[in-house]
């Protein structure tokens, strides 16, 4: 994406530095070490060497697939910053769009957030210590509260003008009443992602289908209902035994619609 994402904080901000990382299970150190290694060499994330008023701590998130997830916690920093307020889009209103699709491709923005800059003079506020050093972000960190608004904005700027096509965040779905009109409405779409310099990653991404899963729901030309898998994985969810799990209940109740 051409633009910047630059973090702005409230006035009389008062920094939070955390000068001790936490802990890792030992079973999990080395992917992390692995996974830190690499944002450095897709220059994501920078060692951080100098002394810095801000610095968050690193989580680490256990995957289904037995992979892990990298988590900075700026929640110190997300009290802080200001947002622009701009409105994401209801998943009504998207979902209300498709009713005279017939064909469908669904696009997906290879770590989306990463492929946004971040402005030079914000970078340090994002610092995060870890086991092995501090690092900083050089690309749109997927934990500030600001992210998710600057992103759609930036991408309803990309799509404007389109027919056939809607987007929540780096969910992009295109849509035909026909298989013509489908893949005219997809062409014109892919131009203006690659004129933007965007990537997508191909193995999440479906071409020409006639049904699709989008933002909770069953898409196709029979109309629309909810996902059943949403509906199972909450439906198999153990009764939380703690306050972790009854935010991960609740998490997963709200990630699907009315």
């Amino acid at each position: 994406m051409p633009e910047t994402f630059k973090i702005l904080l409230k006035q009389d901000t008062q920094p939070y530095c955390l000068y001790s990382p936490r802990s890792i299970p030992a079973g999990l150190r080395e992917k992390a070490r692995a996974r830190l290694q690499e944002m450095l060499a897709q220059g994501v994330i920078s060692e951080v060497e100098e002394p810095t008023a801000w610095c968050s701590g690193l989580t680490i998130a256990p995957k289904p697939n037995n992979d892990i997830r990298l988590c900075v916690d700026l929640t110190r920093l997300n009290k802080r910053v200001r947002r622009e307020a701009f409105p994401l889009p209801r998943r009504g209103d998207l979902i209300s769009q498709l009713s005279q699709g017939r064909v469908f491709s669904k696009l997906d923005a290879n770590s989306g957030f990463w492929q946004v800059k971040l402005e030079p003079g914000c970078r340090l506020l994002t610092t995060f210590i870890t086991p092995w050093g501090r690092f900083c972000f050089n690309r749109m960190p997927f934990g500030i509260s600001s992210a998710p608004e600057f992103f759609q904005r930036s991408m309803e700027k990309i799509l404007r003008g389109l027919k056939g096509v809607v987007c929540m965040m780096d969910d992009v779905l295109v849509f035909g009443e026909n298989s013509v009109q489908h893949w005219t409405r997809l062409q014109e779409d892919l131009k203006r992602i690659r004129e933007a310099g965007m990537t997508l990653r191909k193995d999440k991404c479906q071409f020409g289908v006639p049904s699709v899963k989008f933002l909770g729901h069953v898409i196709s030309a029979e109309g629309v209902r909810l996902d059943p898998d949403k509906v199972k994985a909450i439906c198999d969810f153990p009764p939380p035994a703690n306050k972790t799990e009854g935010r991960q209940l609740m998490g997963m109740v709200n990630s699907v619609p009315d």
